[in-house]
């Protein structure tokens, strides 16, 4: 989606776990995050980027169960 200074930037989703929502960024292509700025360029790639949407659900989904969010 082009912003207004013609730089791209990823999508926006969003995923619910129990009670929260969260906004998540990507595209199938490069993979998707919980982190905007995990996607400044086109072949950027970031160790925070999962393959898939169920994939970064999981992630989330763990860290939520964990008390305090220590995992």
């Amino acid at each position: 989606m082009p912003t207004g200074g013609g730089v791209v930037v990823a999508d926006r989703t969003y995923l619910r776990v129990g009670g929260e929502v969260f906004p998540v960024y990507g595209d199938v292509v490069r993979g998707w995050s919980p982190r905007p700025d995990d996607f400044q360029g086109l072949a950027a790639r970031s160790p925070y980027a999962y393959g898939s949407l169920e994939e970064l659900f999981f992630v989330l989904v763990n860290l939520c169960l964990h008390p305090g969010g220590t995992a």
